[in-house]
């Protein structure tokens, strides 16, 4: 194979320098980056512009996206991250509850800043995202700040109704033998039996 020379050549911020070494009968080049570093490079890597600097291109990148908004860290961002995150992709274990089933984002909220214009910081540590109907999208007119009892409440009115309530309070059967029955999971059943939720009946 040909070797090719790449000395003096440049590739993004890099310039390289000289050949640095052999690794596998690859050859390595040495580059000098345009913020004054020095990087040993894969020479197909140079080529195909996969490497283009010594690594302070991508740190400036996260930088500016990080300052974008200031709020990468923190618990706002982190609840848009993961909406869209169980609504959009695949792979996440979440998703067939949300996605999978048809759940949608809708466009304003796509961008972060749009979110929390309109939902703001969740007033305590311990409020989360939810949806007033379970079945809807995630969009203004749908979505609150929630504490765990009212996510639960929301939930329960999903599985549950009148009758099935007044089944669990009667019953000696266990929670999680109700839950079975009823596709729930014990502490729901347990939460009905000390009303907690549906409290009025």
């Amino acid at each position: 194979m040909r070797k090719i020379d790449l000395a003096g050549k440049r590739f993004g911020r890099l310039v390289v320098i000289k050949e640095a070494r052999r690794k596998n009968k690859i050859a390595l080049w040495e580059c000098q980056c345009d913020c004054g570093k020095i990087s040993i490079v894969y020479g197909g890597n140079l080529r195909m512009g996969y490497t283009a600097s010594c690594g302070c291109y991508a740190i400036e990148i996260r930088s500016k996206n990080s300052k974008k908004h200031g709020m990468t860290n923190s618990k706002v961002y982190r609840t848009w991250k993961h909406m869209r995150s169980r609504c959009e992709n695949s792979n996440v274990e979440r998703y067939p509850n949300y996605g999978g089933r048809g759940i949608t984002i809708c466009e304003r909220w796509l961008t972060f800043e749009n979110f929390f214009e309109d939902m703001g910081q969740p007033p305590t540590v311990k409020h989360t995202l939810g949806r007033k109907d379970n079945d809807g999208n995630y969009c203004p007119d749908n979505c609150r700040w929630e504490t765990k009892l009212q996510q639960s409440q929301n939930t329960s009115r999903t599985k549950l109704d009148n009758d099935k309530v007044k089944f669990i309070r009667s019953s000696k059967l266990s929670g999680a033998e109700i839950g079975r029955m009823f596709n729930c999971t014990k502490e729901l059943i347990n939460q009905v039996k000390r009303r907690e939720i549906w409290k009025y009946m």
